[in-house]
């Protein structure tokens, strides 16, 4: 195995690369298999042949943003739009959603607990 980010060899599948210390599959210019020079675009290595792992995408980071549109109503909301609405287009708009509709509670409840 070789890491995706600088290309060094790797012994068995350590979670961080000791050369660079990113995550082994986490670049995308090396091939995973092989260690050849590649572009974020490859799909299939040219010179080995194999399946080039896709980097991860959203995981703990998206969950942030919707922390954001929770907490922070539809401003949240709006920022968390702005931010992924080109790397995920569904996820950005649920993050929108979730801010107004967390704003549309919150209002409403804020005047009943002044009136009450």
């Amino acid at each position: 195995m070789f890491c995706k980010n600088c290309g060094k060899e790797l012994t068995g599948t350590p979670e961080i690369c000791p050369n660079c210390g990113a995550r082994p599959l986490a670049g995308n210019s090396f091939c995973q298999g092989c260690g050849a020079a590649i572009t974020p675009l490859t799909e299939i290595c040219m010179k080995c042949g194999i399946r080039v792992a896709k980097a991860e995408v959203g995981g703990r980071a998206s969950w942030g943003w919707l922390a954001l549109a929770i907490f922070a109503g539809w401003i949240g909301g709006l920022i968390a739009y702005f931010v992924k609405r080109k790397q995920d287009p569904f996820r950005a708009k649920v993050f929108l959603w979730v801010g107004i509709a967390v704003t549309c509670v919150a209002i409403p409840l804020a005047i009943l607990a002044e009136l009450v």
